[in-house]
């Protein structure tokens, strides 16, 4: 999908549930995980608005820098958390993610952006490679990447939650990798 479809997205209001009450379990485990780790500084690959900051007090992160395709969705995040400290947001591809860019964080986040990538196992391999934790959030009905994602990470898998929205009748698979480095 191009930036220009991601943007157009976000201006038709098609990813604003994101923000609805209903998300919060699935924010909320990835957020544990993320506060669980010792001084994390968090790269939030597909971090649209930057939603998962909602759920991270500041004083449970060391860093945070999201990167999206949308550059509307960037301008939203830059416009939402302008206050808060140690915090960037970058205009980028998730597919394209710098080697230096994954070193300089200890957690990689993947939030329903791996099913949208060419060939989410080479970026999620990438990750791994480079960063000591990979914490990401799958939507189930991707059903083919979420199996190819724990095939990639078996072995890695520290632990694997299943959240439901009941409401909507979505469903999201969500795991916490370690590097073996």
């Amino acid at each position: 999908m191009t930036a220009a479809l991601w943007d157009a997205q976000y201006v038709n209001g098609d990813w604003d549930y994101l923000g609805d009450v209903a998300q919060a379990p699935r924010f909320g485990v990835l957020a544990a995980w993320l506060r669980s780790l010792a001084s994390p500084r968090v790269l939030d690959v597909g971090c649209g608005e930057g939603t998962l900051l909602a759920y991270l007090p500041q004083e449970s992160i060391n860093a945070y820098t999201g990167i999206d395709f949308s550059t509307i969705a960037i301008e939203r995040a830059r416009s939402r958390w302008h206050t808060r400290d140690a915090c960037a947001f970058v205009v980028g591809d998730a597919a394209a993610l710098a080697p230096s860019m994954i070193a300089a964080h200890n957690v990689v986040v993947f939030n329903e952006v791996l099913y949208s990538l060419e060939d989410p196992v080479a970026v999620f391999d990438n990750a791994l490679l480079g960063t000591d934790t990979v914490v990401f959030s799958i939507f189930e009905q991707h059903s083919d990447t979420v199996k190819l994602i724990r095939t990639v990470a078996a072995t890695r898998l520290v632990e694997i939650v299943r959240c439901q929205d009941m409401t909507r009748g979505k469903a999201w698979v969500l795991g916490m990798c370690r590097s073996t480095n």
